[in-house]
């Protein structure tokens, strides 16, 4: 797959080919947030997540939550969530804490996958996002290589024999 993008400073297009290869669960599909407020970001993200299962989309922490509570409600939770920490109307650190604290509530102990993404790549950072209670953090630029270990290592993506 190759994605185009266009840069209207320099009026010229950049290629980035993407190479997908996944072993997917076969008896589930993933059901995936992304939580970022850059479209192209959004897409890169897409590209690498979308043959794992069905992709969702939140642009600020408002609309992340609200969705994220719509599909608890209806019993049909996301399995991961990949949540940028700047982002508009409410921060990524605080999404987590929302949805960490929802879950506490809701006596939740089967808790949802919370992958932090972040261009904030300092200890400080890192170590703020785990306590509040992430399960992995990711710096960008993102690389399905890293998107695709993370998820193995969280148990979403069935080991290679």
């Amino acid at each position: 797959m190759t994605i185009r993008f266009y840069n209207p400073n320099n009026i010229e297009y950049f290629d980035c080919s993407i190479r997908l290869i996944l072993n997917i669960k076969k008896e589930t599909s993933v059901k995936i947030l992304i939580v970022e407020d850059n479209n192209i970001d959004q897409y890169i993200f897409e590209a690498f997540l979308k043959s794992y299962g069905i992709c969702d989309f939140a642009k600020n922490g408002n609309i992340a939550l609200k969705k994220f509570e719509k599909s608890y409600r209806k019993n049909n939770p996301y399995d991961i969530i990949f949540l940028d920490i700047i982002i508009p109307k409410i921060c990524g650190y605080e999404v987590l804490s929302i949805i960490r604290n929802y879950e506490k509530m809701m006596n939740n102990f089967d808790q949802v996958k919370i992958v932090m993404v972040s261009s904030l790549n300092d200890l400080k950072n890192i170590k703020k996002a785990f306590q509040k209670k992430c399960n992995a953090y990711i710096t960008k630029p993102v690389y399905h290589e890293v998107i695709d270990k993370t998820i193995k290592d969280l148990g979403l993506l069935s080991v290679e024999p």
